[in-house]
């Protein structure tokens, strides 16, 4: 392997939550495998002042312009409300423009591997010599029908997803039953669309062993395959006293599913 290209829907740097945990983890095992091998990130900035941090495990990153306002509404409209092809989070995410730039790149990079990160990037699909990789994290059509099972434990669908959004509708996302429809349509349009664009990639990944099996059987994709995020204890696990009466939740609270998780817990256990 020469080089690899990880398409990435925030920056997989630096470790502060759990996506870029396991992206970061992808590109270390891939480096200690491949050492000569050059990791390129064609990332969408989430925080542009991170950039300076870049690990040396990426040998460059190339910052992706998202869609404009108009284009992300004209998505929204047409491919998802009429069309009925594109999930949301796929409508506001995709960039004519940024598509073609990306070919480019391709081109230009000649790139082993391209790896997409999560279904909301799958537009940016480039028919090419390259081996391609999606990443769906989760299914993300069956969280959502989980997430809709206990609405009144989220204050808000957009976490920090929120950034995406024209600030005007963003209100919305805080109505219960607004929320209720977003979800049901959102997961409605992700379950065609899951299956649907596995038939355009060469391997799937998937965070849990067991739904990437479960999702193979559903698509009999020839290469479906579940890594776990892995956390390395040597040298930092620490004696400490233990107590008894405390419960720590490991978890990015700024996510949706995480907020809801913790509210449930304590609302039915009787803490505060």
């Amino acid at each position: 392997m020469n080089k690899i290209l990880f398409i990435t829907n925030r920056l997989p740097f630096p470790k502060t939550d759990g996506r870029k945990n396991i992206l970061s983890q992808y590109c270390e095992q891939i480096k200690e495998i491949y050492p000569d091998c050059s990791i390129v990130n064609l990332s969408f900035v989430d925080e542009k002042k991170h950039l300076n941090e870049k690990p040396d495990f990426i040998s460059k990153v190339i910052e992706l312009d998202p869609p404009h306002f108009f284009e992300k509404i004209y998505n929204v409209v047409i491919h998802s409300f009429i069309r009925r092809k594109w999930p949301i989070q796929v409508a506001v995410y995709y960039s004519r423009s940024t598509h073609h730039r990306i070919k480019k790149i391709i081109e230009h990079e000649k790139p082993d591997f391209i790896f997409y990160d999560m279904v909301r990037l799958a537009e940016y699909i480039v028919q090419c010599e390259s081996q391609t990789i999606m990443s769906y994290d989760d299914l993300l059509s069956l969280r959502y029908k989980r997430q809709l099972q206990w609405i009144k434990y989220t204050p808000s669908l957009l976490g920090s997803f929120a950034y995406k959004l024209p600030k005007v509708i963003r209100p919305l996302f805080n109505m219960k039953y607004f929320q209720s429809l977003l979800l049901k349509f959102e997961s409605y349009l992700l379950v065609k669309y899951e299956v649907e664009v596995a038939e355009v990639f060469d391997k799937l990944i998937f965070t849990s062993p067991k739904e990437a099996k479960e999702f193979q059987l559903l698509t009999t994709h020839p290469v479906c395959m579940g890594i776990p995020m892995v956390f390395e204890t040597k040298n930092r696990m620490d004696k400490r006293s233990i107590d008894k009466n405390k419960i720590v939740f490991v978890g990015k609270m700024d996510i949706p599913h995480n907020i809801s998780a913790v509210l449930y817990f304590t609302t039915r256990s009787g803490l505060k």
